[in-house]
């Protein structure tokens, strides 16, 4: 295989296998900050991995919200995770140590994981983010924050975040191995937040193939064939690119069960760090 260097420029020609599989460092995790006087403040909440947890019940099924210990609401972003098939929301914050993901980031944001479908048949659970954001600001009495509002899914998330494209407030985009549809719909949304930059950032594994398509159809789009350790390796061409696109160090389900891509993904968003 011909590898790339780092930062290379993609053009239409190039192809490239997935990445094998390999395991990677894992990021720390943060020091809990101020633990007693914060649960004190917001009840309701349960002291889970350095932050404060609520979850809630709705018609349209559960949702979970993870905060820091060390958040600051004036500087704080949103992060919404929806989860992909086979498991569900409950299953997934427990079982891929989400509140640990999120902790690891080390990003200031008000964390949320709403109920997403399990299977094909399954119909999509919240299909407008504006609404699941005042249902949070309800349950959990915290006001949503204005900072970057990052949407993150893995595999079937894509059904519903298609569904979320025309939320104006979505400033990126990291999509976990989901790459099985809807590119014009991710294209079209790519080209209307052109203006207040709106990114889009592509881990490729089963969908490797489709992902590069999608890529080579994106001008100024950048593909790299490794997904750093640490952010810092990252360089300033990868922030700049509207549209980056990862080889999946891991396997499907590993990208969200090792606990290494989410944490580093969200680190390279414009979400400020805690």
């Amino acid at each position: 295989m011909t590898r790339l260097k780092t930062g290379t420029v993609l053009t239409l020609c190039l192809v490239l296998p997935p990445a094998p599989l390999r395991a990677g460092p894992q990021v720390p995790p943060l020091s809990p900050v101020g633990a007693d006087e914060d649960l004190v403040e917001h009840p309701g909440g349960e002291e889970v991995s350095g932050g404060v947890h609520w979850r809630f019940e709705t018609e349209r099924g559960p949702v979970h919200v993870w905060r820091p210990f060390a958040y600051r609401h004036e500087t704080a972003g949103v992060v919404v995770y929806v989860h992909g098939y086979y498991q569900t929301v409950d299953e997934c914050f427990r079982d891929h140590g989400l509140a640990e993901q999120f902790a690891r980031s080390g990003r200031n944001a008000l964390f949320i994981v709403p109920e997403a479908p399990v299977a094909n048949e399954d119909t999509v659970r919240y299909d407008d983010l504006g609404a699941l954001l005042d249902q949070v600001a309800a349950h959990t009495r915290q006001p949503v924050p204005a900072g970057p509002l990052v949407v993150a899914g893995h595999s079937g998330a894509i059904r519903t975040i298609r569904l979320w494209l025309n939320f104006q407030h979505i400033d990126e985009i990291l999509l976990l191995d989901g790459m099985y549809a809807f590119e014009d719909e991710l294209r079209a949304w790519l080209n209307a937040g052109a203006e207040h930059g709106a990114r889009l950032t592509l881990v490729g594994c089963e969908t490797f193939d489709r992902s590069l398509a999608f890529v080579q159809s994106v001008p100024g789009a950048r593909l790299r064939e490794d997904l750093p350790p640490d952010p810092a390796l990252f360089v300033e061409e990868d922030f700049a690119a509207r549209l980056l696109f990862l080889s999946a160090p891991e396997g499907h389900m590993e990208i969200v069960t090792q606990g290494r891509v989410l944490p580093l993904l969200l680190r390279t968003t414009r979400l400020v760090p805690l």
